[in-house]
């Protein structure tokens, strides 16, 4: 069919230029409409998968609470931990609790993701174990259930100079995997009464003060013995100053009740004194 003159004649009177602009336009319009239905089925994806985190957070929260362990890591839960410390400040001895709080496992999951940053922490809680060396003491890790980068230790009659050298093993033993951390102690003394609470939130201090000392580190630091040696030597000294004079005032010569000798040595005088005898 042959084509009308007049269209024809439209046809050439056409600007090039005005047909490639709105062929362009026109595929804009397709790419803009795929780009909508991408970011659609991407928003869609995300809703699922974060649903099935609740899910699976959910029956993870189940399992702490039926069986008491935390599910990552293998570690008693802190509900029970809870527990075993006020069980433990009932005990006469002392009593100390690590708080220990694993630096950078935030900017690391918003990096690298949950998957990576549950590795770590799996990792973390064994070698947190493994670098108690009493076996009572491994039984006394917890993960911290509001915290996925914290943990807590009970160390049932240590004191503080053992506590901090635990917790100094415990931080070289995250350094030989990759790790560093902050970590807090906190005593409760043999002839103190404090409450689980109060002795907690003590350890949680110390963390954050090792937090503001430049992360990666132990507080309190291991106390300084230099002054108590001192004071020993001072007390020994004082002792070695008051013998001599204690002897000589025990050698000194007896005088006897019908005489009184009419001249006294002058090295004798400094080192007992005489009354002269009422007539």
């Amino acid at each position: 069919m042959p084509l009308d003159p007049r269209a024809l004649e439209e046809l050439r009177t056409i600007d090039p230029m005005a047909l490639v602009e709105l062929l362009l336009a026109l595929a804009m319009l397709t790419l803009g409409g795929l780009v909508i239905r991408t970011t659609l089925q991407l928003g869609v994806l995300r809703t699922k998968q974060r649903a099935h985190e609740i899910e699976s957070g959910n029956k993870l929260a189940t399992l702490e609470q039926v069986t008491g362990f935390d599910a990552l890591t293998g570690l008693r839960g802190h509900r029970w931990f809870e527990t075993a410390l006020a069980t433990a400040l009932r005990s006469k001895g002392p009593v100390s609790i690590i708080y220990i709080d694993l630096d950078g496992i935030k900017e690391l999951n918003r990096t690298e993701g949950h998957q990576l940053v549950d590795g770590v922490i799996r990792s973390a809680a064994m070698a947190i174990r493994a670098a108690l060396r009493r076996t009572s003491d491994r039984e006394m890790v917890c993960r911290r259930g509001n915290a996925a980068d914290e943990f807590m230790v009970i160390l049932q009659g240590a004191n503080q100079k053992t506590a901090i050298r635990q917790a100094e093993q415990v931080l070289s033993a995250l350094h030989s995997i990759g790790v560093n951390a902050s970590i807090g102690v906190a005593v409760r003394d043999a002839d103190r009464r404090m409450s689980a609470a109060d002795l907690e939130r003590a350890a949680e201090l110390e963390m954050d003060r090792a937090k503001e000392s430049g992360r990666n580190c132990v507080r309190p630091v291991m106390p300084k013995e230099t002054e108590i040696p001192q004071k020993r030597r001072g007390l020994r000294s004082t002792r070695y100053r008051l013998n001599p004079r204690s002897r000589a005032v025990a050698s000194a010569p007896s005088v006897s009740s019908d005489a009184i000798p009419e001249e006294i040595a002058a090295d004798a005088t400094d080192r007992v004194e005489l009354t002269t005898r009422a007539a």
